[in-house]
């Protein structure tokens, strides 16, 4: 018995990462949107003194994430 998957397994293995990768791409979109929704708002709330702390932390996160 060998230790490799067969072919079919590889291949279904491979559909369903895809299916996973797609379904995980849509939830980031999600999940962005209601951040950027919410962002306002909390930055609004925030003192004064932590806002520009905050800015810096958000612009570090959309450049390292590619938005």
């Amino acid at each position: 018995m060998s230790s490799q998957p067969c072919e079919e397994h590889t291949e279904q293995t491979h559909e369903l990462l895809q299916q996973q990768n797609e379904r995980l791409k849509q939830q980031n979109k999600m999940l962005r949107a209601g951040f950027e929704a919410l962002l306002p708002v909390v930055m609004t709330t925030l003192p004064s003194t932590k806002r520009k702390t905050a800015y810096e932390g958000l612009g570090k996160f959309r450049k390292e994430t590619g938005e």
